[in-house]
């Protein structure tokens, strides 16, 4: 009997209270959707955008704020044309490596073959000597390949071969003229050097050593 009347008394009690907790729920529950629906109808002062015609009174105002920053290219259809034209004319201008090799090949038979002319023929030469230009010889590559560079070697006995061997003509002087490197690329000394010429006395030979100054 105890029993029952305890759980009546609870009964009665959750029935009176289950009206105000369910009002106080909804009131709570609407005071948060208020409060909701308020926070997102307030502006945010960080997102604001500026109005029409802001910012360019402000560019206006700060007329130095762009200042020492890159700009682009005034004209776009410039690009690409000064680097195609470096392009072009580095070529242009470059030697011509074969020219170069010419003149250096005929200022060492040239060099050379006037140096020898002097050593044998002179004073007969003197006048000649000034004539004797690149223009005005005649040389050509000879190899051992050619039977008459052969006979040369059989003749003279002492000549040998290398891969660098010319003969050169100026008037009644040839020269036989070989190198031990290539002289269209080094200025040097002749590897052997033969000349030959008619002399009008043919007892008037000179030797081709260098006269010596004789000293006391």
């Amino acid at each position: 009997m105890h029993f029952f009347k305890i759980m009546f008394t609870k009964i009665k009690f959750c029935a009176m209270i289950s009206p105000i907790y369910i009002i106080m729920r909804a009131i709570f529950i609407l005071c948060v959707f208020t409060i909701g629906l308020f926070s997102q109808d307030k502006p945010n002062p960080q997102n604001k955008e500026p109005q029409p015609g802001q910012g360019s009174n402000q560019n206006q105002q700060n007329p130095g704020t762009n200042q020492g920053q890159p700009q682009p290219a005034q004209n776009a259809d410039q690009q690409g044309v000064l680097d195609k034209e470096y392009y072009e004319y580095y070529f242009t201008t470059l030697p011509d490596a074969g020219k170069l090799q010419k003149e250096k090949l005929e200022s060492n038979l040239t060099r050379l073959f006037k140096t020898e002319i002097q050593k044998r023929d002179y004073p007969a030469c003197k006048e000649l000597l000034p004539q004797i230009k690149p223009a005005s010889l005649k040389y050509e590559k000879v190899t051992s390949d050619s039977i008459w560079v052969r006979g040369i070697k059989d003749v003279l006995g002492y000549i040998r071969y290398t891969d660098h061997m010319y003969v050169v003509k100026y008037q009644k002087y040839l020269a036989f003229i070989s190198f031990e490197l290539d002289p269209a690329k080094y200025i040097q000394n002749p590897f052997q050097l033969e000349l030959i010429f008619k002399k009008e006395n043919i007892f008037d030979a000179k030797s081709s050593e260098p006269h010596q100054a004789e000293t006391k």
